[in-house]
């Protein structure tokens, strides 16, 4: 678990720049911490954000938006 944890911290650490196609965003050291604690981060009763997340199938569209879509779209802002 601490070496999935230091991975995703890393490649946080190594991807904090979003390109947006025509500009980009660097993210703050808060929005990194948000991130992490989304990806590593349970809640109390010890379910992970992101697999809570996963679970929605709202969330899991959102998501899959974004990943498809998401860099078209700014570029089209």
């Amino acid at each position: 678990m601490e070496q999935f944890s230091n991975t995703i911290l890393n490649t946080i650490e190594q991807n904090s720049v979003i390109d947006l196609g025509d500009s980009s965003l660097e993210m703050s050291d808060e929005d990194k911490n948000v991130v992490a604690n989304f990806l590593l981060g349970k809640d109390q009763a010890g379910v992970r954000h992101v697999a809570r997340a996963l679970n929605d199938p709202k969330s899991l569209v959102e998501m899959a938006w974004y990943l498809t879509k998401g860099k078209e779209a700014f570029n089209t802002l």
